[in-house]
């Protein structure tokens, strides 16, 4: 885990590593979900990033979800700069798509919000769900002119 990451945060990881904190993210995965109707905003065969991802729960609601309803998109990626849940979900995602047949890509890194690894303009859309309220202020300019450098119109969803 990065240094820059206190004690709170140390004790947040391992609680999260526990089956129960495990269900209810999935439920709260499922209730922001519900709360955002973010899937509308989701164009069949895009490519999406979420910034901030954590456990990347949301993002394979998401992509499951999209399957059922026959409109896959072609890669929802997640970024986060801790590496542990990171390794986690990466685990998990394996898991996913061994067992279903499912269409939808979701690929997870270890990156920095203001150095995305994507190229310019080449995704549809951005999301930052629960996440722009962790980082630094001085560095939030910097976040969304990457941003907007790698999306293809300016569409951005925020859900903090």
């Amino acid at each position: 885990m990065p240094e820059q990451f206190g004690f709170k945060e140390k004790i947040f990881n391992k609680a999260s590593e526990l089956s129960s904190v495990d269900k209810e993210l999935q439920k709260r995965a499922e209730w922001i979900l519900q709360e955002t109707d973010i899937e509308s905003y989701l164009k069949k065969g895009g490519e999406y990033l979420d910034v901030g991802t954590g456990k990347g729960h949301i993002i394979q609601r998401i992509l499951e979800d999209m399957d059922k309803k026959n409109t896959p998109i072609k890669a929802y990626y997640g970024i986060d700069i801790a590496d542990k849940p990171l390794k986690k979900v990466q685990r998990r995602e394996k898991i996913r798509k061994n067992e279903i047949n499912n269409k939808n890509s979701m690929n997870f890194a270890w990156a920095m919000a203001e150095n995305l690894p994507i190229t310019d303009k080449s995704l549809d859309g951005i999301s930052y769900i629960f996440s722009i309220h962790h980082m630094n202020k001085e560095k939030v300019d910097a976040i969304f002119k990457e941003a907007k450098k790698s999306i293809k119109k300016r569409w951005l969803y925020f859900y903090c």
